[in-house]
């Protein structure tokens, strides 16, 4: 469900003009947003998938461009966390409520108008 959201999500950004979640970074930040980012959901992500650690970190430093994950401490990967962002959708998707797995989302698109005249 985190996945295809987060896909959905990449209208939204697109829309503002900004940085997208790769396709390749998706499966780790739903990780991230399901069980937290952590050394354990890392290794957790690495047992499932098979990946390396040095391939997790291509994949971390490319979230943390797109400012999915941010420095607690400047420039110190290693107190990395989710971006304010994220953690909503963490609060919002996983922590909150009580055992209901239901959750309603409303996107509203909006169209500027264009100048014709121009």
């Amino acid at each position: 469900m985190i996945q295809q959201f987060l896909r959905i999500y990449n209208g939204y950004l697109d829309s503002k003009g900004r940085s997208l979640i790769t396709e390749r970074t998706i499966n780790l930040l739903s990780f991230y947003i399901n069980y937290g980012y952590s050394d354990d959901t890392r290794a957790k992500y690495m047992d499932c998938h098979g990946q390396k650690e040095s391939y997790i970190a291509v994949l971390n430093n490319e979230l943390k461009r797109g400012g999915f994950l941010v420095d607690k401490k400047n420039g110190n990967f290693r107190t990395r966390e989710l971006s304010i962002e994220m953690r909503s959708l963490r609060n919002y998707f996983v922590l909150d409520g009580e055992g209901d797995d239901t959750r309603v989302m409303g996107f509203v698109f909006k169209r500027n108008k264009l100048d014709i005249d121009g």
